[in-house]
């Protein structure tokens, strides 16, 4: 008898998963749609979700915001995640709250994080992130674990930012202590030669997925339209989007395209300050 992949994707990964949270880097819950993770080496980008990839880019969010999201992978609602995020101005630099909740029981994974980033001087953003992460399949023991991450973007020139992010994953809890995880890194690059369009290169390595890369470009045809394209490696090829922003609300579709999975739809809707408004 044959499996139809979309059935194993949606009850054989419940118990495929917890053999792996003992050695995995970073749960399914942590990552988030690459449409919304965009944009953290981006100078103009200040969303709610502008630090998914590197937290100093907080650093240039001097005014408050908050977004939604929900994603189905594949088009499969048991493999959903959701993510909320929100970003709080300070006196020195600004901080980010972040909380995700993915799968269906008896398989659930929780994120929790906290983020601060601030200019240390005037070419130079840091940043730092503790998250705590967990998940379950019942009626097993749940795995917790807590990621510390540092971050730097430089500013090159006016229209060029550089940075990187690095990351150590503890598993914590149990009946026995865990050595830490081997670290995460992640650096990219941005270019933003005009409001209405700007770049990006990102290349990072972890324990689970080896080395990875990522392109993506923002488009602004109209100043209460964008639109979002990049190309990924080690996981969907091709991420694409589109928002439209009324008044200080945005609302985002975007999808993520699997060579032989198929689409993965994502919502999005943020309180945001619009580029040039």
């Amino acid at each position: 008898m044959q499996i139809h992949r979309y059935t194993f994707l949606r009850f054989g990964w419940i118990f495929l998963l917890h053999p792996l949270l003992a050695r995995c880097q970073e749960l399914f819950v942590s990552g988030l749609h690459p449409y919304f993770a965009w944009g953290s080496y981006n100078s103009l980008e200040t969303d709610a979700f502008c630090f998914a990839t590197n937290a100093a880019a907080l650093a240039r969010c001097r005014q408050g915001g908050a977004g939604l999201t929900g994603e189905r992978p594949y088009g499969i609602g048991s493999l959903g995640r959701y993510r909320c995020a929100v970003i709080l101005p300070l006196r020195a630099g600004s901080a980010g709250l972040q909380g995700g909740f993915a799968g269906t029981p008896p398989y659930r994974e929780t994120m929790l994080s906290f983020s601060y980033g601030r200019r240390l001087f005037e070419s130079i953003d840091i940043g730092a992130q503790a998250a705590f992460t967990r998940g379950a399949v019942s009626p097993y023991d749940a795995r917790n674990y807590l990621v510390a991450s540092t971050a730097m973007i430089l500013h090159l020139t006016s229209q060029l930012n550089a940075g990187w992010q690095a990351s150590v994953t503890r598993q914590v809890g149990g009946r026995t202590a865990h050595s830490p995880g081997k670290p995460r890194y992640s650096m990219g690059m941005g270019y933003n030669p005009s409001p209405a369009w700007s770049a990006g290169l990102e290349i990072g390595r972890d324990a689970v997925s080896g080395i990875g890369a990522a392109l993506g470009f923002i488009y602004r045809p109209h100043r209460v339209v964008m639109i979002r394209m990049g190309f990924t490696t080690g996981g969907p090829p091709i991420w694409f989007g589109i928002g439209y922003q009324l008044k200080r609300f945005r609302l985002d579709i975007s999808a993520s395209v699997h060579d032989r999975l198929g689409f993965s739809p994502a919502l999005g809707i943020l309180h945001t300050k619009m580029i040039g408004g």
